[in-house]
């Protein structure tokens, strides 16, 4: 099913058979015709972490410039701000882009980010990060 299946005959997103379809994968535990809290809180964790994966999945695309699967230090650009700034510039200390930062999230020490590791550099909450990925 793509996204123009969602739309209904006045090219309006369809609420109700959207519903229909999101509603039997929340209602899981267990599946009784109602969605509990914990059910819809799973089921947005679940939706965060798949949407922070692609994001990254498309950021590792972005940076990892020889297309081995990971990205090197050398590979990642820091934002165009860094870039056109000198290093007295406001927040410029807080830099999660500098190589100390990049070293931090190297867990296998290895020099390269792999998807993981990538998605905590790029990512400010390391702990809450791991957690919710198993790291």
């Amino acid at each position: 099913m793509n996204a123009e299946d969602y739309l209904n005959d006045a090219e309006k997103f369809n609420v109700t058979d959207r519903l229909v379809l999101l509603f039997p994968k929340i209602d899981v535990d267990p599946a009784d015709g109602f969605v509990s809290d914990s059910e819809l809180t799973e089921w947005n964790l679940q939706q965060s972490q798949r949407e922070v994966l692609h994001r990254t999945e498309r950021e590792v695309e972005i940076h990892d410039k020889n297309k081995d699967g990971f990205v090197s230090l050398a590979e990642y650009e820091p934002p165009s701000w860094v870039r056109n700034s000198d290093n007295n510039s406001f927040g410029y200390n807080m830099g999660w882009w500098k190589e100390e930062r990049f070293s931090a999230s190297n867990a296998d020490g290895d020099g390269l980010l792999n998807i993981t590791e990538f998605m905590i550099f790029c990512i400010h909450l390391i702990p809450t990060i791991q957690n919710c990925f198993g790291g």
